[in-house]
């Protein structure tokens, strides 16, 4: 055989393109009620608070005016874009067409910006007032934070949170819950004999074994919550209509030769959203040990 039959051989392609393991877009934003604005800051919601009656005594007493709270809470959008280039050799020297599956990846990570921007709005400080330029944090805005403890989470925590929704007037019976998790979390309520016995409350588990409902609580699996100092996660409940998402234009790739870069392929995608909480008192952070 020739020494020199090897400069026949051809290089394979892969011809099957695959995203690796990740979070594939946003997963909070159905949680919460969503809206699309234009402008750079959006008045999300108007809020009238609570007044009392007063009891009329005796005829044609005075009349005894209420001054009704009135309060507004507003959006404000953050602008997120990932690019990348595709040269025209390397399309030449692959079976596959790389503009596309790229184009899939950017809006994964979009999606997965958005979701920590919702994070943000439930635990960080939030826009009030106004014109929205006065700030209010979770804590003086009414966020309850479920009481430490060196566990997991547990039907107990959970029904400490729910009874704090409950005690602050949310309407459970119309507003749905929500609680975000992360796997650690997901084991854990596995492990509760309440859970897995059906004896308390029996679950809802989806086709793929996931816990999807429990307590009158939705659950969505997310990776992306945050620890605190202490190194707990903090684990989020809170009512639907408590959180808002925002966006402006939605996301948005282009695909386009660029001329000062020899004609090759340019794949980029940008969005522009927000997230706000319409009411603290909606809004529950359970700290749990990992």
């Amino acid at each position: 055989m020739s020494n020199e039959v090897n400069v026949a051989h051809v290089k394979q392609y892969a011809s099957r393109v695959e995203a690796l393991v990740q979070q594939r877009g946003s997963k909070l934003s159905k949680c919460c009620t969503q809206h699309s604005f234009v402008g750079k800051n959006a008045q999300i919601i108007q809020q009238v608070g609570v007044v009392e009656a007063t009891e009329i005594l005796g005829r044609h007493a005075d009349t005894e005016l209420s001054n009704t709270p009135h309060a507004a809470r507003w959006m404000k959008p953050r602008n997120w874009g990932v690019a990348d280039m595709v040269d025209e050799e390397d399309v030449e020297r692959m079976l596959i067409d790389p503009k596309s599956p790229y184009a899939q990846a950017q809006q994964y990570g979009i999606g997965r910006k958005f979701d920590d921007i919702i994070i943000d709005a439930a635990l960080g400080t939030n826009f009030i007032g106004e014109d929205g330029t006065t700030t209010v944090t979770a804590a003086n805005d009414g966020v309850d934070t479920v009481a430490v403890s060196a566990s997991g989470l547990t039907v107990v925590k959970l029904r400490e949170a729910k009874k704090n929704l409950m005690a602050n007037e949310v309407d459970t019976d119309n507003d749905e819950l929500w609680c975000a998790i992360t796997a650690a979390q997901h084991d854990d309520l596995l492990g509760q004999t309440q859970v897995v016995s059906g004896d308390f409350n029996k679950p809802v588990f989806g086709t793929d074994g996931k816990i999807e409902r429990f307590f009158g609580i939705n659950f969505v699996h997310c990776e992306r919550l945050t620890l605190d100092g202490s190194g707990d996660r903090q684990v989020l409940m809170w009512a639907k209509s408590g959180m808002h998402s925002g966006s402006w234009n939605g996301i948005r790739t282009r695909v386009r030769e660029r001329a000062d870069k020899w004609d090759n392929t340019q794949i980029a995608t940008k969005a522009s959203f927000g997230a706000a909480r319409s009411e603290g008192e909606k809004v529950q952070i359970i700290k749990c040990a990992e």
